[in-house]
């Protein structure tokens, strides 16, 4: 029976866009040039993504990656005329924009145009274009369809984003000016034109695209004798004169058996022409005819009747699991697939989930090559024995108790003594750097494979690091440096590099790579070793770069714009957006670091944000040295990290009420980060205090300190029923916890430096007046006096003073000094700031007292916003003018000095107030 006409419909959607178009202001980027230039001839109709394009003209950005082999072929062959090559096209720019006039999912799509089941092949399979009636193109899972498309005259340089983006300012101005200054072309689809659909079967271009499938499969075959043909068989053409010709499926993974062909069928023969019929079929094999009448029938048993019955329910259940598997394994995400490499050792879920990267999809294949290892290692204690060959058994087995590693990536040539800080209750730090030793070289195999391993076992809870960053250094773009190997428009390398820098660059690029993907395995290692679901699985990350160029030089700099960023890349990009990260920017000149140092981390630790802004007030000297001796790292920069590391088992991740979502199952958990108990402040060696972070409470003023409550006027004549409220509204169950959730306090820390000539009784408390006089005058009241059992504050004139003026005196127990643990971090920090400004004032130790008041008083003009008054920095020559009194007329006499003076002793001493 021949297949019934389909019913014809007209593509309905918003009118025909303008002529031409005034402006645009989304973008998206497509792969490879030949996607773009199918859209712009008019050929590609659908764009497929998973999310819903927004309605109306969107940008065209060719992206710097090439398209892959076989849909470069389907594209190609689906044009009706032929499309200039990729190396004649430009990449990395805006060459045009498409109509999007309608979005909708492909189940609906299919739905509508009545598309047979063989549709759900991917987009350019054969399969898929005899059973779709819409367009070749279309492939899901959101099918926006596109109605027109126009070229810019000039392509505009710009760097592309994932998914829909919107234009920067400057690039968006480039392209309205052409579209508004030029004559631009738009170019309608057949849609457009009013093409009736559902199209016919079979469709005008599944001729093309079987010789194109055809000779795919031939290519693919892995055992071609030489001299034969590859085809295993001549695949027929439709004539004119028929309804359909049968359509032949070479799949490119699996070679036709070769055996004679089956009879083709006619097409009025009941059913249409399938996508298995021809070489690729199955062969029944031969059959036996059994009259219905004949009594060999009778002998049956019933028995063997149910067997058989069973038999085919049993294979029928199994493949109704190999179908819902095959849709499972099609819809996982890199993420899905990463866990269940972290679960099982599948090597091939591993490369999939790298595949499938998204913050991989630009990288050069060079860089990640070697990124999943070959083969994994049975025994965690072997993986050691053949990664660290020299440490001795002591190291080796508490490396090998420990599932608390903190991974320190290109740490340097020497140690940092303050990470060993992190080594207790079962953690250990391992420091890797390829300047120790050549053993810990990231690309070594055995190394490589040992951390993969920890990460996968769950071991891993930390991975910081700051890989080297000789590629996209400014030195490179300056006189005199060495040759720019990257650029903001091609951070992967330039394009004419020599095979020496083409490995400079892949290998730096591998390291950063490493790093994520080593962050990556080893969430989703404590996520499948996690005791139970509510313990969290994330792992502290922190990376360091140098910070953009265009965030501390002013906008007309002639470095803007031309040195490449790590941060600006697809790499660090993408990842961030899929692993929660977020970027600090400050100078580590001012956390002790011996010239200016403009650096930017992305990390996940919370209580690094407090480093964000900080700039050093006073200029330092040029660096003159090594240019290597610059990568060390600020000594105060590796104390906050240490700090931060030691907070982070604190933070707990929960929800925030009943209703709020469940755990997201990635990378990034969907909850509200909140502190569970309010945690101490710190310091940093910034002289800014670590402020524990605002927890959003309830929007009722009645809960807030000093507000109204509704109900506090109304009154109620009678006892009100057990039901009764006399604002008429329940009350909800969780009112009474609102209190939980309120705002804590800010908390400040100011520090105030007195020298003194000596440590009498009579000194200490003049000391104590002039910092209770300076507290008095910024309007802060002193209501406590804390400090050791020390006589010098607690003889009888001292608390005396202290009771006429109100001040509640304490004191921490004896022979504790656990306790002062503020107060020493805090002298601490005062002596480090200290030398710095002495260093670089290039003066001696006879002006330390004057230093240490001035790093006090630097501290409390920042926390408390004021502008600094100092005149010149500290340690400055400067003229004093004296006049004489001899002569008549009064005369000048400079003389050079400094504007401080040295002081034998100096005491310090911490006073808490409340402000």
């Amino acid at each position: 029976m021949a297949q019934p006409p389909a019913k014809r419909r007209r593509c309905t959607g918003p009118p025909r866009p303008p002529e031409p178009p005034t402006d645009v202001s989304m973008a998206i980027t497509l792969k490879g040039s030949v996607i773009t230039e199918a859209i712009l001839h008019g050929y590609k109709d659908v764009e497929n993504r998973s999310v819903h394009l927004p309605m109306g003209w969107v940008a065209l950005h060719t992206g710097k990656g090439k398209c892959d082999g076989r849909l470069d072929s389907i594209m190609r062959t689906l044009a009706e005329k032929p499309l200039p090559s990729d190396a004649s096209c430009p990449k990395g720019y805006v060459v045009g924009g498409a109509w999007v006039e309608r979005t909708v999912r492909f189940a609906e799509l299919r739905a509508e145009f009545e598309c047979g089941k063989d549709c759900d092949g991917p987009t350019g399979d054969v399969r898929h274009v005899d059973g779709c009636r819409f367009s070749p193109h279309a492939g899901g899972p959101i099918c926006n369809i596109l109605g027109a498309a126009f070229r810019l005259k000039t392509p505009v340089p710009c760097a592309g984003e994932i998914g829909c983006w919107r234009l920067p300012a400057a690039v968006r101005e480039k392209v309205v000016a052409q579209l508004t200054g030029e004559e631009v072309t738009v170019k309608f689809f057949r849609k457009a034109e009013g093409e009736s659909l559902p199209r016919p079967f079979p469709p005008p271009w599944a001729p093309a695209l079987r010789r194109e499938a055809v000779r795919w499969s031939r290519d693919m075959l892995p055992d071609r004798a030489p001299g034969k043909s590859s085809s295993p068989r001549e695949v027929p053409q439709p004539t004119s004169g028929s309804a359909a010709g049968p359509a032949v499926t070479l799949s490119r993974f699996f070679r036709p058996k070769a055996k004679a062909d089956p009879p083709a069928p006619t097409p009025g023969e009941g059913h249409r022409p399938g996508p298995l019929q021809g070489a690729a079929a199955a062969d029944p094999g031969p059959t036996e005819t059994i009259d219905v009448d004949s009594p060999e029938i009778e002998f049956v048993s019933s028995e063997h009747k149910l067997q058989q019955v069973d038999e085919l329910r049993k294979r029928t259940q199994e493949g109704k699991d190999r179908i819902r598997e095959a849709r499972i394994a099609l819809d996982k995400t890199w993420w899905d697939h990463l866990v269940e490499y972290a679960r099982d050792g599948n090597l091939t879920a591993g490369e999939m989930a790298i595949a499938q990267a998204p913050f991989f999809s630009e990288d050069p294949e060079q860089a990640l090559r070697g990124i999943l290892p070959s083969e994994d290692v049975d025994s965690f204690w072997r993986a050691l024995s053949e990664a660290f060959p020299n440490l001795n058994r002591r190291r080796r087995k508490a490396l090998h108790r420990s599932t608390k590693w903190v991974v320190h990536l290109c740490a340097g040539p020497q140690p940092h003594k303050e990470l060993l800080k992190l080594q207790s209750d079962g953690t250990v730090v391992v420091e890797l750097d390829i300047a120790r030793s050549s053993i810990h070289n990231l690309y070594s195999e055995p190394l490589w494979r040992l951390l993969v391993k920890a990460a996968r076992d769950g071991r891993i809870a930390a991975v910081i690091g700051g890989p080297p960053c000789r590629t996209m250094s400014v030195l490179r773009h300056k006189p005199g440096g060495p040759r720019p190997v990257r650029s903001p428009a091609e951070p992967y390398g330039l394009s004419d590099l020599s095979a020496a820098e083409r490995e400079l660059v892949d290998n730096d690029t591998g390291l950063f790579a490493r790093m994520l993907f080593l962050h990556a395995a080893a969430t989703a290692g404590r996520r499948v070793h996690r005791q139970s679901a509510e313990q969290s699985s994330q792992v502290a990350f922190l990376l360091e770069q140098p910070q953009p160029v265009d965030r501390y030089l002013p906008p007309g700099h002639t470095l803007v714009g031309e040195v490449p960023s790590f941060w600006h890349t697809t790499l660090w990009q993408a990842y961030a957006s899929e692993a929660g990260l977020f970027e600090v920017d400050f100078d580590q000149g001012a956390l002790g670091h011996v010239t200016t140092k403009p650096t930017t981390i992305g990390t996940n630790l919370p209580d690094l944000r407090g480093l964000h802004g900080l700039r050093e007030e006073s200029p330092k000297p040029a660096w003159a040295g090594d240019s290597k001796d610059l990568a060390a790292w600020a000594p105060h920069f590796v104390r906050a990290i240490v700090q931060a590391l030691q907070c982070w088992p604190r933070y707990q991740l929960c929800r925030m009420s009943p209703e709020a979502p469940a755990p997201a199952v990635g990378i990034k958990e969907s909850h509200t980060l909140m502190y569970i108990a309010c945690l101490p402040t710190w310091l940093d060696p910034s002289g800014s205090p670590q402020k524990t972070p605002k927890v959003d409470g309830f929007d009722d003023p009645s809960l807030h300190p000093g507000g109204e409550d509704e109900l506090a006027d109304v009154v109620v004549e009678g006892p009100p029923g057990p039901e009764h409220h006399p604002d008429g509204e329940e009350e909800h169950p969780w009112e009474h916890a609102k209190c939980d959730f309120e705002a804590p306090p800010g908390l400040a820390r100011l520090v105030f430096v007195v020298p003194l000539h000596t440590n009498k009784s009579e000194a200490v408390l003049e000391a104590l007046q002039q910092v209770f006089l300076e507290l008095r005058s910024l309007n802060l009241p002193v209501l406590r006096f804390h400090s050791d059992r020390s006589r010098e504050f607690f003889n009888k004139r001292t608390r005396a003073w202290f009771h006429e003026h109100g001040v509640r005196a304490t004191t921490g127990e004896g022979d504790t000094p656990q306790q002062n643990g503020a107060a020493e971090n805090t002298i601490r920090w005062l002596k480090a700031r200290a030398r710095t400004l002495l260093a670089q004032a290039e003066v001696g130790t006879e002006h330390w007292a004057c230093a240490m008041a001035t790093a006090a008083s630097q501290q409390r003009a920042q926390q408390l916003g004021l502008k600094s008054k100092l005149a010149a920095p500290f340690g400055a020559p400067c003229s004093v003018q004296s006049r004489t009194t001899t002569s008549k007329k009064s005369t000048c006499l400079p003389r050079q000095v400094l504007r401080c003076r040295g002081v034998p002793a100096v005491l310090s001493c911490c006073v808490c107030v409340s402000c």
